[in-house]
């Protein structure tokens, strides 16, 4: 079977159902870091642009950090299909 992966496209949304720290959220989605053995994590920070970001509250992100930080969360995590 496929893992499918998808970012959510209405991401106001998300502060209603994640809470806590950018940094946090992503640390604890990323699966791929160990899984391939490479720094995915850092990797999705510097392109997202969120690495000034991570001990901001996820409630507190503008529309367009937060559309950075979904695609982020989906990047970390392992999956057949993006």
């Amino acid at each position: 079977s496929l893992k499918a992966t998808i970012k959510p496209q209405y991401v106001d949304h998300i502060p209603r159902a994640v809470r806590g720290q950018v940094g946090d959220v992503l640390r604890t989605k990323d699966e791929r870091t160990e899984v391939e053995g490479w720094d995915c994590f850092d990797w999705a920070i510097t392109e997202a642009e969120l690495k000034h970001l991570l001990d901001r509250e996820i409630r507190d992100l503008s529309g367009g950090e937060l559309q950075r930080f979904a695609i982020a969360a989906v990047a970390v995590q392992v999956s057949d299909v993006y």
